[in-house]
């Protein structure tokens, strides 16, 4: 399956030595809400036989407005801090085998990511929530909706290409639509 992930130079840099790209858990302080959620993740991950062996999920784009259509520059702008620009960030596309990546509704996601943000270990996610977020209908995904994907790794051979993301630091002068 096709998919977008922006990452650092320094994560290019580890892909490019080692040949295998690992999302690391020192990039989150052990309490956080995020670590706490992507814990979480991992554990439905390895429920689908995708085992992170340690290592935080690595986060992908595969459809934004769109079935398969791949994130817009305003996509990464949402996300990505001033700081992670200036310190030059890629975008990686990848072909990955079908049964390498989790996918999951991002908007949901968001739901359950606040959910963890009070930074409680004892957070508990319903399992209707839990459906929703995995419940992928293709032809329901509109120009509003997005679909990720959570891989344990990014293999070097997946790549089909790496390319610097363009986007002005402390500016939203750009064009929004363009492709990463």
């Amino acid at each position: 399956m096709r998919l977008w992930t922006n990452q650092s130079n320094l994560s290019i840099s580890e892909l490019e030595t080692t040949g295998v790209l690992r999302a690391n858990w020192q990039r989150y302080p052990p309490n956080d809400g995020f670590r706490l959620a992507y814990a979480w993740m991992c554990t439905r991950m390895e429920k689908s036989n995708l085992p992170c062996k340690g290592h935080a999920p690595v986060w992908a784009w595969h459809s934004c407005g769109g079935f398969g259509k791949p994130p817009a520059l305003r996509d990464a702008r949402a996300l990505l801090s001033d700081l992670e620009l200036e310190n030059g960030v890629q975008t990686i596309e990848l072909d990955c085998p079908d049964d390498c990546a989790l996918l999951s509704m991002y908007g949901v996601w968001n739901t359950i990511l606040d959910a963890f943000m009070d930074r409680s270990s004892d957070t508990v996610i319903g399992k209707r929530l839990e459906r929703q977020l995995f419940k992928i209908r293709p032809e329901k995904i509109g120009e509003f909706d997005a679909v990720q994907a959570s891989l344990p790794l990014i293999k070097k051979e997946w790549v089909l290409d790496i390319r610097p993301l363009k986007l002005p630091v402390g500016s939203f002068d750009f064009d929004p639509d363009a492709e990463i």
